[in-house]
This record gives structure tokens, sequence and C-alpha cells, in this order.
């Protein structure tokens, strides 16, 4: 009889404890030194991970599969790891920001919304999901000490940030779309080498400060920026057909030749600018169309060989006499292949620059042109197809796009 009345109780306890741990389930969990490398017991936390300022050494967090809100680890002075192979999901940010972690090891994740990794002085290795398994909308990844970014095993991101890593000299990634804006600037001391063989859509790239950066996959961009990369030598996109924004080559002083073989559009407009190496623009065999066009340089030789359309200004300047290239132009824009506004000078001084100034070149048709047809002293050859000049001739205005 006394028996049976203990049986309440147990039950009770029990339930209280189930209770117990499912609210902790449903709130955030701070993992402090005194529970640290302790079993989450959570197949799901419904909300935050929080990571105290006082735990340190090598942190093991297991047991959740799905955070719905973040993983935050700021300031924990100590810190020098943080691994997993439990948590897939994580519905919020994964924030390590100002620790002295070595090494992250999130092995079994799959999908993140935001990962900011800031100001991580010793970072050296990460590894993030399986290969060909992994997607987040935002990656920042800045004034870390990275040396390879290879563990980031992303697929597809809709902003990725990686800047200020003096360390970072390779970043061999698996991406294949970039939504929004990917962003290389100021990494490995001008030497990061960027291999991404499946990328094949990027919303808008900015890089600066590479060495290398290899897309051959590659097919549509919106915008394309290579500003400011001193070591870069050369860029070939080989499979590219269409930028729909503006495709810019500026201050890249190493840089001698680029190559877009099955480029035909560029909505925007096709800039290169004081590459001080950059004497021949042979690699647009095939652009057809563009908004505007402004070369600034040293050229030697320029070539658009498929040039149908530029539906606003043509800007060319030159340190060199490139007068072979001035003479057509005239012809394209009598026959409305250029739209705008169209300008073609020779032997500027300020051409790298963007500055005005040189000989203006034109056949304008007033016998004002200063360049003659049996000119020798011509520094540079422009071949321009005159299939394409009857073709404008003799079809009028061509259709915008």
């Amino acid at each position: 009889m006394r028996f049976n009345q203990y049986i309440p109780a147990v039950v009770a306890l029990s339930a209280s404890a189930v209770s117990a741990q499912r609210n902790r389930c449903n709130d955030d969990i701070t993992i402090t030194q005194a529970n640290a490398g302790q079993v989450i017991d959570c197949e799901r936390v419904r909300g935050d991970i929080i990571i105290d300022s006082d735990v340190t050494g090598d942190l093991q967090i297991n047991g959740p599969e799905e955070i719905t809100g973040s993983l935050n680890a700021t300031g924990a002075s100590g810190l020098l790891s943080i691994s997993s192979s439990t948590i897939r999901i994580i519905g919020g940010s994964l924030d390590i920001v100002d620790v002295p972690v070595n090494n992250v090891q999130l092995t079994a994740l799959r999908s993140v919304d935001t990962i900011n990794l800031l100001r991580l002085n010793s970072l050296t290795g990460l590894t993030f999901g399986d290969s060909g398994s992994f997607e987040a909308s935002n990656v920042e990844i800045v004034d870390t000490f990275i040396n390879d970014l290879s563990g980031l095993r992303l697929t597809n991101v809709e902003v990725l940030t990686i800047t200020n890593n003096q360390g970072l000299r390779t970043f061999n990634s698996e991406l294949v779309n970039v939504t929004g804006v990917m962003a290389l600037t100021g990494n490995g001391d001008d030497n990061l080498t960027v291999s991404m063989p499946d990328l094949r859509f990027v919303s808008d790239l900015r890089v600066s400060n590479v060495a290398s950066f290899d897309a051959p996959s590659l097919r549509t961009a919106g915008s394309i920026r290579f500003n400011t990369n001193p070591s870069l030598e050369s860029f070939r996109a080989r499979n590219l057909t269409n930028v729909e924004d503006s495709l810019t080559f500026i201050n890249n002083n190493a840089l001698t030749n680029v190559s877009f073989p099955a480029l035909t559009a560029i909505r925007g407009d096709l800039t290169v600018q004081n590459n001080t190496d950059f004497t021949e623009l042979t690699g647009f065999p095939r652009l057809a169309r563009v908004s505007s066009v402004l070369l600034f340089g040293t050229f030697e030789e320029v070539e658009l060989p498929a040039l149908e359309q530029v539906s606003g200004s043509v800007t060319v300047t030159s340190t060199t006499d490139i007068s072979e290239f001035c003479n057509p132009f005239d012809e394209y824009k009598s026959s409305n292949v250029i739209q705008g506004e169209m300008s073609c000078t020779s032997n500027n001084e300020d051409a790298l620059e963007g500055g005005g100034g040189g000989e203006d070149l034109r056949g304008d048709g007033n016998g004002d042109s200063s360049n003659d047809d049996d000119d020798d002293n011509a520094a540079g050859m422009v071949q321009v197809s005159s299939a394409v000049f009857a073709v404008a001739l003799g079809a009028g205005l061509l259709q915008l796009l």
C-alpha cells in the first residue's frame, strides 16, 4: 500500500525532468566553463547557443542537429578551438568574433544564414560541411590569419566577403552560384591564387590584390571588376557569354592579357584604364554589343572585330599612336553602330589617368584629320572587321538590345 503511494511521486518527478529538458530545448542555451563538453540533449535548440566569455581551451559541441537561432562565440579570450560533428543547420548566424581560436570544425554543417568570422588573429584552419553540400546567405571572413580556405565548402551563397586576411595564399572553392556580391579584397599581400572551377554565375564580382583568378565554367555575370591587382598578369573566362552590367579592369600594373573568347554582349560599360603593361586589347573576338566603351592606356594594338552596336558613347585614348584604330570610328558613328558621343585620341600623356588631351585622329569628314593612311610610324595596329562595316552601312540603324 505504501509502495503504491510512491508511484505517483516518481511519475511526477520523471514528467518534471522531461518538461525541464523540453523547456531547456526551447530556450537559449549558454555554454560555460563548468558545463563545457557536456552533450546538449536536444535534437533541435529553439533559440541561441551562446559560448560564455569564460570558456577556455578546446570546445566540442555535440547533441543538437539544428539551432533555430544563432551560435555565438564572441570575446571568449581563452577559447582555442570549436568543433561539432552533429550541428547540421543554423537558422541564424554563426558568430566567431574576437577570440583566439586556431581551428573551427563543423563537419556536419549543411546550412546557415550568416557566417561572421571576424578579427581572428590565430585562425589557421576551418572546415564546414562535406564537399558539395553547404549553403549560406551571407559569409564574412575578415581580419583573420587563415592561409587556406579550401575547407569553406560553399556551393551557393548570396554574399561572400573575404577581406584583409594577410596569411591567405590559396582559395580553392566549390562555389557554383553567387547571387549577390562576391568581394575578394586585400588578402595575401597581393599573392592570393583563386580557383573556382565550378563557378557558373556571379551577380557582382569585385576582385583586388589577387595574383590569379581561375573560373573556367563561368557563363553569366552581372558585373566584373578587377581593380588594383598589382600581381595579376592575366584573366581568362573562356565560357562567359554575357555580362549584364559592367566589365572593368583598372589599376592592374602587371596585367598583360585578358581573354573573353565567347563574350558577345556587355549591357553596361567596358572599361580598361591605367593598366601600365597592358598594350594589346585583343581578347574580345566576338563582342558585338556594349553600352559604352572607355579605354585609357598605353595601347599598341586594339581589336574589336565583331562590334555591331554601342548604345552609348565611346572614349578611347592612349599614350601611343593608335590612329589606325581611330580611323574607322567615323564609319561606326555615321552608320549608328555608335549611337552616342565618340572620341578617339592618340599620344595623350594623361591617358592612363583617363584625362583628356592628345591628338584627335578621327576622320570626321571635314578634312581635319591629323592621320595619314600611309603613316609608317604608327605604334600599333588595330583591326576592325570590314564585314561589320558593310553590314552596318547597308543595314542602317541596328536595333537596341
